[in-house]
């Protein structure tokens, strides 16, 4: 039908669990297979089966019961597990009979070409791709039925949600003044240092000697001697040859003992000597590039995209509610 629109991207899957696992109708196994099948759940002309529902919850479980027999509260466990994943199952059974009966379906090309961007986003052959299947237990013909299946569910997404929400300027804007922190950019300083540091065992006294030698380089320095050039001078090892120069440094990763003594400074000043835990020192301000917010026509497209995922998955849940309302779902669990 012309009014859904063709589904062009996919996201990359970890084969096979994480995107089709949960749907899939996979190889039962031996405990399964000796289980009596039973209806689970009616949605409206289809029903859900035993077997369908330990598809899907059979690892979890399994995992539950690896130790022996379950505890009570492993049994409340189990079954909570069961529910939340029959409730899932009933809402796919609801989305497939909407897809039947809007005629909605899915060419050989779009799974042909499906298939390749999976190949392409995952760096996978052809080849590859097969033997990961066989691992599972699946062939490509129930890999292609699944990839079918998902076609199938964006295409009705598309239509009955995903068209139907609006992100105006005016929600982005709104979103932008109230959360301008999550766009702002730490300052930075671009600075260089001396550093002269305190021997492990140093004696009183030769502590004093550094002190005294790092205050003549400070009085150098108000005198108007360069801070390169000292630095080169004075400063010990490595950044000394490159006139102790830090390159830039955001804010947040320095000490609160260095911001304090940075902040008001402007490019070309100094600190006064302090006593660092790394040893004594002198950072001299190179520029300052004061925190900034970022401009709205910069982070725009990023704000549209996060309202838009959070209206989608509103509006889906509101969907599938209305579907509900006008089923007959019977569960059996």
């Amino acid at each position: 039908m012309t009014r859904f629109k063709h589904m062009t991207s996919f996201k990359p899957i970890l084969i096979l669990f994480l995107t089709f696992g949960i749907f899939y109708p996979g190889p039962a196994d031996s405990e399964s297979t000796e289980i009596v099948d039973r209806i689970v759940a009616v949605v409206n002309d289809d029903i859900i089966t035993l077997s369908e529902l330990n598809q899907v919850t059979g690892p979890y479980i399994k995992k539950i019961n690896a130790d022996g027999s379950p505890s009570e509260r492993e049994k409340t466990e189990i079954y909570k597990i069961q529910d939340n994943a029959l409730d899932k199952l009933i809402d796919r059974k609801l989305e497939e009979q909407e897809i039947k009966e809007a005629g909605i379906t899915a060419t050989d090309p779009e799974i042909d070409g499906a298939i390749e961007t999976i190949k392409k986003n995952n760096s996978v052959t052809d080849e590859d791709l097969r033997e990961m299947l066989a691992r599972e237990g699946l062939t490509m013909a129930h890999y292609r039925e699944q990839i079918k299946k998902k076609i199938l569910r964006s295409k009705l997404m598309n239509y009955q949600v995903n068209s139907k929400i609006i992100v105006t300027e005016e929600d982005i804007r709104t979103y932008y003044e109230a959360h301008k922190d999550e766009f702002s950019e730490e300052g930075k300083y671009h600075l260089r240092h001396i550093i002269m540091r305190v021997p492990r065992y140093a004696t009183t006294q030769a502590k004093k000697d550094i002190v005294a030698r790092m205050e003549m380089v400070h009085e150098r320095l108000k005198q108007g001697d360069s801070f390169e050039k000292m630095a080169r001078e004075y400063s010990e090892p490595p950044l000394a040859k490159k006139g102790g120069d830090l390159g830039s440094i955001n804010t947040n990763i320095l000490s609160d003992q260095i911001q304090t003594a940075l902040n008001g400074l402007k490019a070309g000043q100094f600190t006064a000597v302090l006593d660092t835990e790394q040893g004594y020192q002198i950072f001299y301000v190179e520029d300052v590039f004061q925190t900034r917010v970022k401009p709205f026509e910069e982070v725009s497209p990023r704000i549209q995209g996060k309202l838009f995922n959070e209206m989608l998955d509103e509006a889906h849940q509101a969907w599938v509610s209305e579907l509900k309302k006008k089923s007959t779902i019977i569960k059996k669990l």
